[in-house]
């Protein structure tokens, strides 16, 4: 050869699979008109590769003088279907095929390496007889990477994958083809199949293809296609059945993997072939991948996908009444997506693509409304409904929040607890950004904290004090910590003066002692900012939460604490501070909440689910 031989291996094919060695093989004895391939495999294991041979026969032709001259000249070929540098894969995995080929009355050998001059030995062969032998050896790798590669099993399913196409025009004209798969080893492996064992490929057990013919003119103003199909329900599937959906390019397939991670059934075994003029030579030189642009390969995956979710959901009605159950489970849990569920899949819907897919398909709305620089009737309409939609998503954000609240009180750890409403240690501020919403559950005491300019959790009283005093002034405190603080205005235009909120938890199944705290913490809170702030404080809320149970509620009532209408157990009372211990006659009241977690879910619930209720009814009726 005139061409370097190693560098063009690299070139053409920089990353091969072993299983193209077989094919190659296979593609060049069928050329040569071959009716039988016999691929014989010999292994100890994987990583002794010395022991690693194959050997490949055919009853072709041979390689007469006009074979052998298109052998040794790469990209020679006379055939549009054919590239001319298949035989270069065979040195990306063994360093020496030695052939033998017979033809007439003659006998030719050959070894073909990396260093191969074009020579070949001509021998008078007594018997007249014709077909190749190609014996790979050397095997390149470290090891070979995975039993597939070898199991004749395996090989038979990506042989018919491959060649799919050119096997199923042989059987419907007729003609003779047996390829035989042997594997030989001396250390088999139940664990993954692998022992020695015997494959067949005979044309006959192909099944018969039904056809399906259009156009498409995002693709082709001229060609045609034609999408050959099997459908076949089976009571067992065998082991070496498969499913095929695949583009058909000069006689052998190139699988096309369709987004979505869609299923089938079970019992079911499928081809799908889309086969066209189009297609002929556009493939790259290794055959595994497509040579068209990008967004035609795309539009190409979309068109096909298109025709087989039609025939595979008019064969198997299962597909439709499962995609169904899919979005009506979908609508129901993400209410605010409601209208953006689309059945685009081939098979069974995979539920977090669908997911996913129907997010995608609000945020673009969403993004076309933020980018408009005049909404017209048609946009407007739109951008209330898109409102609508991101506050659906907002209280069902909140439905969560309270689920995983629920959890946490049934645990009755008061860390996890507090984690749900905000996480312990962190200090937010309210930038305005819709992610303020997503940062912490203070809504779950009133709707109205929500409008808050800072919540502190688990932080001391210093940080608070010095959140209501600017940044100059000096503060003190005891160095307590409240659970959660919260400072908000009613006003945010004028906030002279703010309210603030003070929330001590308590875990459920504590003693009566301890319960008792909740509301001498509060008390000591009280002091606090009675002492330091009174001029920049309007109004303070005290909420103390924890298990009521009946000696509780009877500490409670005894300090005249008054029952309130909750679903759980609320009571509210007025206790009082002495602000300066040299007046001790100078008291000022304080008014605190005490309530148990059924009261604070179950009126959160019953706040969120008004809410809920009201946008799936507007969403459902916007959406039909």
């Amino acid at each position: 050869m005139d061409v370097n031989i190693s560098r063009a291996a690299d070139l053409f094919f920089p990353n091969p699979s072993l299983e193209l060695v077989y094919f190659e093989a296979i593609a060049n004895a069928i050329d040569a008109g071959a009716t039988r391939v016999d691929v014989q495999i010999k292994v100890k294991n994987l990583k002794d590769v010395n022991a690693f041979s194959v050997e490949i026969k055919d009853n072709g032709e041979g390689f007469k003088d006009d074979n052998f001259n298109k052998f040794k000249e790469l990209l020679k070929t006379e055939e549009k279907d054919h590239k001319g540098v298949g035989r270069l894969v065979f040195l990306k995995y063994f360093r020496t095929v030695d052939i033998e080929s017979y033809f007439d009355d003659k006998k030719r050998t050959f070894k073909f390496d990396r260093s191969f001059d074009g020579e070949s030995l001509i021998e008078k062969h007594d018997e007249k007889k014709s077909g190749t032998i190609l014996k790979l050896s050397g095997y390149r790798k470290d090891k070979i990477k995975a039993y597939n590669y070898l199991r004749p099993l395996a090989l038979k399913r990506v042989i018919l994958l491959h060649f799919f196409p050119l096997f199923y025009q042989k059987k419907l004209a007729k003609e003779e083809l047996l390829i035989t798969i042997s594997l030989e080893t001396t250390e088999p492996n139940s664990d993954y199949e692998f022992a020695s064992d015997y494959q067949e490929i005979r044309l006959e057990d192909l099944p018969t293809l039904e056809k399906s013919s259009f156009h498409d003119e995002t693709i082709s103003l001229v060609d045609e296609f034609h999408l050959y199909y099997s459908i076949q329900k089976k009571e067992q599937i065998a082991e070496e059945s498969m499913s095929i959906i695949a583009v058909c390019v000069d006689n052998r397939t190139v699988e096309m993997k369709m987004p979505g991670g869609e299923t089938l059934p079970d019992g079911y075994e499928l081809i799908f072939l889309l086969i066209s003029d189009y297609l002929t030579g556009k493939v790259d030189t290794s055959r595994q991948e497509l040579d068209l642009p990008d967004a035609t390969i795309k539009q190409l995956k979309r068109v096909f996908k298109k025709h087989v979710s039609a025939l595979l959901k008019e064969s198997i009605p299962e597909i439709i009444e499962k995609n169904r159950e899919l979005k009506n489970s979908l609508q129901n849990t993400y209410p605010h997506l409601h209208g953006y569920f689309k059945d685009e899949s081939i098979g069974i819907a995979d539920r977090s693509v669908t997911l996913e897919a129907a997010q995608m398909r609000f945020f673009q709305d969403q993004k076309k409304l933020l980018e408009a620089t005049h909404l017209n009737d048609e946009q407007y309409d739109k951008a209330l409904e898109v409102s609508s939609r991101l506050l659906m998503e907002y209280i069902l954000y909140r439905e969560f929040s309270l689920k995983r609240l629920k959890e946490a009180t049934d645990k009755g750890n008061e860390d996890d607890i507090h984690d749900v409403i905000i996480p312990k240690r962190t200090y937010d501020h309210n930038d305005g950004d819709i992610d303020t919403y997503f940062k912490n559950n203070v809504w779950i005491f009133d709707d109205k904290f929500m409008t808050y300019s800072s919540v502190l959790s688990e932080r001391r009283m210093d940080e608070l004090l010095k959140e209501l005093a600017g940044e100059d002034d000096e503060v003190d405190s005891n160095g307590t910590r409240p659970d959660i603080a919260i400072i908000f205005s009613d006003n945010p235009e004028k906030v002279e003066k703010v309210d603030v909120v003070i929330i001590e938890l308590k875990q459920e199944g504590i003693k009566l002692a301890k319960q008792e705290e909740v509301v001498s913490q509060l008390k000591q809170r009280a002091r606090i900012l009675n002492d330091k702030y009174t001029d920049k404080i309007q109004r303070v809320w005290y909420y103390g939460v924890a298990e009521i149970d009946v000696e509780f509620e009877r500490s409670l009532l005894e300090d005249n604490y008054v029952p309130l209408y909750s679903k759980g157990k609320m009571l509210y009372g007025e206790e009082f501070i002495i602000p300066d211990m040299s007046d001790r006659f100078s008291r000022i009241p304080i008014k605190l909440f005490v309530l148990n977690y059924d009261a604070l879910i179950s009126d959160a619930e019953a706040r969120n689910s008004s809410f809920m209720q009201l946008l799936k009814k507007s969403i459902a009726g916007e959406t039909r």
